[in-house]
C-alpha cells in the first residue's frame, strides 16, 4: 500500500500526450461530453492489460477515481434529485509549480 505522501507517481501524463488525447477527442460528434479512462484489465496470465478509452463522462461509477490534470476543463453535473457526495484531494504535483 503507498503512503498518502509517496512521491511514487502512479499515473503520468504527457503534455504532448494529453494534446494527442485533446485532438483525438475533439474529433468525435459529442466531444464535449467524452472522458478518457484508464482501467486496468483482469490478468492475462501474470500479467496485467491496459485498456484506454473514450466514453460517455457519465460512465463514472461510485468508486471511480478521476483525475484531472491542470489546464484541463472538466464539469461535473448532478442530473439525479439527491445530493453528489465527493472528495476533492488537491496537491502540488512535481513539474507544474
Amino acid at each position: 500500500m503507498m503512503d498518502a505522501m509517496s512521491e511514487d507517481k502512479l499515473v503520468t501524463v504527457t503534455e504532448r500526450a494529453l494534446a494527442k488525447a485533446q485532438a483525438v477527442r475533439d474529433e468525435e460528434p459529442d466531444s464535449g461530453k467524452l472522458a478518457l479512462f484508464l482501467e486496468v484489465t483482469e490478468p492475462n496470465g501474470l500479467e496485467y492489460g491496459y485498456d484506454l478509452y473514450f466514453d460517455d463522462d457519465t460512465a463514472v461509477h461510485e468508486g471511480d477515481v478521476v483525475y484531472l490534470p491542470p489546464r484541463v476543463m472538466h464539469r461535473m453535473i448532478n442530473e439525479s434529485d439527491d445530493w453528489v457526495e465527493h472528495l476533492i484531494i488537491s496537491c502540488p504535483v512535481s513539474g507544474t509549480e
